[in-house]
C-alpha cells in the first residue's frame, strides 16, 4: 500500500511539474492581468509541489524505521547518530508518538553522558590523589639526597644500582657490618660488608661494584 502510494505521489508531482512548464510557456503571451493570474497558479502550484516533496520524504524516512535506528544509537552509545535521526523525525514526523518516544530516548542519553562525563573526572582525581601519595614518600627522597625519581625508588625499595653515592647506598641497604678502606694517589677506595656475603665496592665514593 505504501509503494502504491509513493508511486501515487510521484505522479502528481510529475503532473504539478508539467503544468508548472506548460504555465510558464503561456505566460509569454499573455497580457499583465493575465500574467498576474498566472503568477499566483505558479505560486500555487509550487506550494503544492513543496508540501508534497516534504510529505514524500516524510515516507521515506518511516517514523518507525527512524525510532528503531534511534534505540540502535542509544544501544551503540553512538550519541551524535540520535541528535540527527530526532531531527529527521521533528521535521517530518513532529505529531509522531515514534517523535515524542524518541525525544525521552534522547533525555536519557545526555543524561548518560552527563554521569560518563562525571564518572570519568572521579577516576582522574583518584588517579591523581594515587599517584600523589605514591610519589610524596618518593620525592621526600629525592629532596633529601638529591637525586632523581629513579635513584629514589630503589632507595624506597631497598636496591642499589652502580653509579649512586655512599649516601644514597646507606639508605637504601642500611649501615655495613664493616668497611675496609684503603687511600693512595689513586682515590679512596671502599669495601662494604654486609650480611649473606654481599659486599658494595666505592671509589671516591660512588658505587662502582656490587657483590653478593
Amino acid at each position: 500500500m505504501l509503494r502504491n502510494l509513493g508511486k501515487s505521489k510521484t505522479s502528481m508531482k510529475r503532473k504539478h511539474l508539467v503544468s508548472f512548464l506548460l504555465l510558464s510557456a503561456i505566460m509569454s503571451s499573455c497580457n499583465n492581468g493575465e500574467i498576474k493570474i498566472l503568477n499566483e497558479k505558479v505560486d500555487s502550484l509550487t506550494k503544492a509541489n513543496v508540501e508534497l516533496q516534504k510529505e514524500l520524504d516524510g515516507y521515506k524516512h518511516s517514523p518507525a524505521k527512524v525510532l528503531a535506528d534511534i534505540k540502535q544509537n542509544y544501544s551503540d552509545k553512538e550519541y551524535s547518530k540520535i541528535e540527527t535521526n530526532l531531527n529527521l523525525l521533528k521535521q517530518y514526523h513532529p505529531e509522531s508518538s515514534e517523535f515524542e518516544a524518541a525525544k525521552k530516548i534522547q533525555e536519557q542519553a545526555l543524561k548518560d553522558q552527563e554521569a560518563e562525563r562525571k564518572k570519568t573526572k572521579a577516576e582522574a582525581a583518584r588517579a591523581e590523589a594515587e599517584r600523589k601519595a605514591k610519589m610524596a614518600p618518593i620525592e621526600r627522597i629525592m629532596e633529601k639526597y638529591g637525586c632523581d625519581e629513579d635513584i629514589a625508588t630503589l632507595i624506597m625499595n631497598k636496591q642499589v644500582r652502580r653509579g649512586m653515592t655512599a649516601e644514597q647506598c646507606r639508605a637504601a641497604w642500611g649501615r655495613p657490618q664493616d668497611i675496609n678502606r684503603t687511600s693512595g694517589s689513586y682515590g679512596v677506595h671502599e669495601q662494604w660488608v654486609y650480611g649473606g656475603h654481599n659486599y658494595l665496592y666505592f671509589e671516591d665514593g660512588i658505587l662502582t661494584t656490587i657483590q653478593n
